[in-house]
Order: structure tokens, then C-alpha cells, then sequence
């Protein structure tokens, strides 16, 4: 029994004395190992005296010491042993601190990559926590300098701190990085963070389509398709400016392409799911622009009836008049015996019944004197009946 009571009491006794150990002491005094060891070892208020103490130190060391593995160590101890919790209290003023010396520590242990990616991940572990523009200002200046020699391990990871605490700078850098053959092997990283920061820099979305340069359009259009989290507003607003300059840069057959066709259809996919009546001036220049298109055999019956088909949910109002000559169109084809296609005319009636308009009914009486089929004749009548008169 006494062995046990023996026992017990050495123990007691032992943790009170670890629990008393003041690794403050063995920082000042011990090299630079016994100062890493010594931040590993404390915890709670004097574990961040300790971070705080070692960051300083280093930073204050480091143009002596050069590139020093004993150093970078102890960075990194500093950084981790820093609890995330710590940064919660935003009135602290002593977190501002940590801020600046993080900044200062990226900058200053540029030759050492375990250094800087640890320091990143810390940022993006408490990036909801603190005020990140100091630190993205730093980042935003490393790719500005980005080139093929840089360390690959750190661009990779800047990349990432930037798709979660980027700005619109970084939008805009990492844009011009992303069409720079030079860098390449950088390119799905960047695309990446492009995506991620698409939902802040409609801005500069937008700028860009307007740069008169189809491709960097489709580019960037489907940059922003690629951003699940961006709201419908912006989404519809690139839309119908993508829309807008693809109508006025592929202004004959021969540029319409595959990519400019895909841009375009899904555009106007994302207009009309939104109904975004704000495009109705929009709207109308691409059905004119798709009925030139059709005339031209660049796109074929299905793809026009589309558009015209759109009009009801993005035009229903301004729409009308241009429906209206298109159906007089056809219907004085018709009359003269010349080729009209029934799915484009029956698309064009449809659309009209769809929108109710009176200012329809003589161009839909008329279809119902005409040669058509009786799938065209029957949508004629029914929208016809469906017009509203007040």
C-alpha cells in the first residue's frame, strides 16, 4: 500500500513540475534548436509569447544566417504552434502583429519553400478569421514575377491561397498568367483559381469581352460557366455581354465557328432559364443575326427555332414586331410557292401565341389562308385564340 501511495505522490509531484516549466528560459538561452524545441513544447499564453519571440528572431537573423535549415525549422514551429482558435478575438491587437510578421516572413524567406507553404496553409486555415488584403497584396506581387524557373511547389501553392483569398487583382494577373504559353505547366492551377475568383470579378469578366478578341471571349465566358457558386445576376450579365460582342465580332458566315456557336447557344440558354428581360435589345440582334445565319446554311432550322423560341421568355414585349416581319416574310414566300422551312414558321407562331400579343392576329390570320401543313394551320389557330385583346 505504501509502494502505491509512493508512487502516486511521485507522480503528482512530476506533473507539477512540467506543469511548471517555463520554456521561455530555454528559448533565450539555447541555440537554435533548443529555441524550435522549445516552441514545440509550450502551449497557451506562453507557447504564443514563444511563436511571437521566434518569428521576431528570425526575421531579425535571417539576413546573417542565410539559408539556414535550422532556421526554417524554427519559422515553421512558429507558424503551426500558433493555435488557429488565437484568431478569433479580432480586437487583439496582438493578432495584427502575427499579420505583419507573416507577411514580412513570406517575403523574407523567399529561398525556402517549407517555409512559405507552410505559412500558406496557415493563412488559408484562418482566412475567415483575420483581414487577408496585406497578405494577398504579397501574392499578387509573386505572380506578377512568376516565370518558368520559379519554384513549382510554391507557385502551386500560391495558386490555391489565391482561389480562397484572392481579389480582383489576382483575377486580372492570373488571367494574363493563364494565356501566357511560357507557363504552361501552371495552367490547369491557374484555371483553377481563375474559376474560384470568377464570382467576385464580373468586372473584369466583362472587360475583358469587351476587348474585341472572340477567343479570349470564349475563354473567359467559359471561365465563369465553370463557377457553380456564381449568382444568376452576374451570370445572366456576362451572358448577354458575351452574346452582345460575339454578334458584332462574327459579323459574316465564315467566323461563326464551332466554339463562337457553342458560346453563343449557351448564352442564350442561360437568359432564358433566367427570363432576363434586360437582354430583350440583346435578344433581338441575335434573331436577326441567326435568321441571317439560316439564310446563309451556317446553322440549321433546329438552332434557329431555338431563338426564335427564346424571344417569349427574354423579349416578350420588344420581340413582337420583329416576329411579326418574319412571319409576314414567310408568308409571302409561301404565297409565292417559294421554300419556307414549316418548323421555323410553326416556331414563329408558337412564339407569338406564347406572348399573346393583338398586334399577331393579322399575320396569323393570314397563315390560316395558305398552303401550309396542318400542324402549321393548327398552331396558327390556337394562337389565335390565345391573344390577349386587353
Amino acid at each position: 500500500m505504501k509502494k502505491y501511495i509512493f508512487t502516486f505522490i511521485f507522480f503528482f509531484f512530476s506533473s507539477l513540475f512540467f506543469a511548471a516549466t517555463d520554456y521561455r528560459a530555454s528559448f533565450l538561452k539555447g541555440n537554435i534548436q533548443d529555441k524550435t524545441a522549445a516552441v514545440r513544447e509550450a502551449s497557451s499564453d506562453q507557447g504564443i509569447w514563444l511563436s511571437a519571440a521566434a518569428l521576431k528572431f528570425s526575421l531579425e537573423n535571417k539576413a546573417y544566417l542565410g539559408k539556414d535549415r535550422e532556421l526554417d525549422s524554427l519559422v515553421v514551429a512558429a507558424i503551426l504552434s500558433i493555435p488557429d482558435t488565437f484568431f478569433d478575438d479580432k480586437s487583439n491587437p496582438d493578432t495584427a502583429v502575427f499579420i505583419n510578421d507573416f507577411t514580412n516572413v513570406f517575403t523574407v524567406f523567399s529561398d525556402s519553400s517549407t517555409v512559405q507553404i507552410a505559412l500558406l496553409q496557415k493563412i488559408i486555415q484562418i482566412k475567415d478569421k483575420i483581414d487577408t488584403s496585406s497578405f494577398t497584396k504579397i501574392l499578387n506581387a509573386y505572380i506578377q514575377n512568376l516565370s518558368p524557373s520559379s519554384d513549382a511547389s510554391v507557385a502551386k501553392a500560391v495558386f490555391s491561397a489565391l482561389e480562397a483569398i484572392g481579389d480582383r487583382e489576382s483575377f486580372v494577373i492570373l488571367y494574363n498568367l493563364w494565356n501566357n504559353k511560357r507557363l504552361s505547366s501552371f495552367s490547369a492551377d491557374i484555371e483553377k483559381a481563375l474559376i474560384s475568383l470568377s464570382s467576385i470579378s464580373s468586372n473584369e469578366i466583362i472587360q475583358i469581352i469587351h476587348s474585341k478578341d472572340i477567343n479570349q471571349i470564349c475563354k473567359v465566358y467559359a471561365l465563369a460557366q465553370k463557377n457553380t457558386q456564381i449568382s444568376k445576376n452576374i451570370l445572366c450579365e456576362i451572358a448577354g455581354n458575351a452574346l452582345s460582342e460575339s454578334i458584332i465580332l462574327t459579323d459574316s458566315s465564315s467566323k461563326l465557328t464551332q466554339e463562337v456557336k457553342v458560346l453563343q447557344e449557351q448564352s442564350l440558354l442561360i437568359l432564358v432559364q433566367n427570363k432576363w428581360t434586360r437582354a430583350s435589345s440583346i435578344a433581338i440582334d441575335y434573331l436577326r443575326f441567326s435568321k441571317k445565319m439560316f439564310d446563309n446554311n451556317v446553322i440549321d432550322e433546329g438552332s434557329f427555332s431555338k431563338v426564335i423560341s427564346s424571344m417569349s421568355d427574354i423579349s416578350p414585349i420588344d420581340s413582337v414586331n420583329t416576329l411579326c416581319s418574319l412571319l409576314e416574310e414567310y408568308n409571302n414566300r409561301k404565297e409565292k410557292n417559294e421554300k419556307v422551312s414549316d418548323s421555323v414558321v410553326r416556331a414563329v407562331i408558337n412564339t407569338l401565341g406564347a406572348i399573346g400579343n393583338k398586334s399577331a392576329f393579322d399575320y396569323l390570320l393570314a397563315v390560316t389562308y395558305l398552303s401550309y401543313p396542318e400542324e402549321v394551320l393548327a398552331a396558327a389557330r390556337e394562337a389565335l385564340a390565345g391573344l390577349r385583346w386587353q
